[in-house]
């Protein structure tokens, strides 16, 4: 049994154990692989996810890591050039906002749902969903995206769309006010 420092909802820390589970050799045996074909089977899972995933330094944002989806997620052809060109903390749009998700993995060592602009090697842009984990003995960040571009294009659709609908109304609402006025002013009484 291993533990792990957690920070609790109001800022204290506890220890907390948390079980760390092996795959050994003799387990592996047990269930009839051989360990090469357990590690194909993680490679398969690991290359075949539809989701993106990643292991990169924390100091710098190199990618150490990565799945084929990943790679594609960032505008890349394959994995290997993902590996070679892209460096994470090059990539952030919104200013800030690499130092913000560093700042909530250092603090509680884990971030879900925590989204992000990211530029590609084209020019165009990917909106990403990360959840992660850091290790800082390692200087490692392990995490997971997902592609939320089309979301937030249709989030941001819908606030137009909402703005234009309320200047519309209030536009309605000055024209009845103005013809409610025009006839009181005109009417005998």
């Amino acid at each position: 049994m291993a533990t792990s420092r957690r920070l609790m909802n109001d800022g204290r820390s506890t220890m907390q154990p948390i079980r760390v589970i092996r795959m050994t050799h003799r387990r592996v045996r047990e269930e009839g692989k051989t360990l090469p074909q357990s590690e194909w089977d993680y490679q398969q899972v690991f290359n075949n996810a539809q989701v993106g995933l990643f292991l990169t330094r924390a100091t710098d944002g190199k990618i150490v890591e990565s799945n084929e989806r990943f790679a594609q997620m960032l505008g890349y052809d394959n994995r290997a050039q993902l590996l070679t060109e892209f460096v994470a903390s090059e990539h952030y749009l919104e200013p800030g906002a690499r130092e913000r998700l560093l700042a909530i993995l250092r603090q509680a060592g884990e971030v879900n749902a925590f989204d992000a602009l990211f530029s590609r090697p084209d020019g165009s842009s990917v909106w990403l969903r990360l959840s992660a984990r850091i290790y800082p003995a390692e200087n490692l960040i392990q995490g997971v995206a997902i592609d939320i571009t089309q979301q937030k294009q249709a989030e941001k659709a819908l606030k137009e769309t909402n703005r234009h609908l309320e200047e519309m109304l209030a536009k309605r609402q000055r024209v009845q006010r103005d013809q409610r006025d025009r006839l009181l002013g005109e009417s005998p009484f």
